[in-house]
C-alpha cells in the first residue's frame, strides 16, 4: 500500500456541458486516442474534442460515457 503511486493509474475524462434547456452535451478530449475510422465517424469540435451525444441529467451523462467506451476500445 505504501507505494501506490497516482501517476500509475489510468483515467479517461469526459467533458460534459449544459444547455440553456438544462440538457447536457458530452465530449471525449483524448481525441489523439482515437481511431482515423473513429475521428472520421464522429463530430470533433477542436476546443472539446469528439462529440458523444446529449442527455438529460447527470446520471445520463455517465451512463452515455461508459456505453461509448464499452463500445469504442481505446
Amino acid at each position: 500500500m505504501d507505494n501506490w503511486q497516482e501517476e500509475n493509474i489510468k483515467y479517461l475524462e469526459g467533458i460534459a456541458l449544459e444547455r440553456r434547456d438544462g440538457t447536457m452535451d458530452l465530449f471525449f478530449q483524448e481525441v489523439h486516442l482515437l481511431s482515423n475510422t473513429m475521428k472520421q465517424k464522429g463530430y470533433i469540435h477542436e476546443t472539446f474534442g469528439i462529440f458523444l451525444g446529449n442527455a438529460k441529467s447527470p446520471e445520463g451523462v455517465w451512463n452515455l460515457f461508459s456505453q461509448w467506451l464499452q463500445n469504442n476500445h481505446l
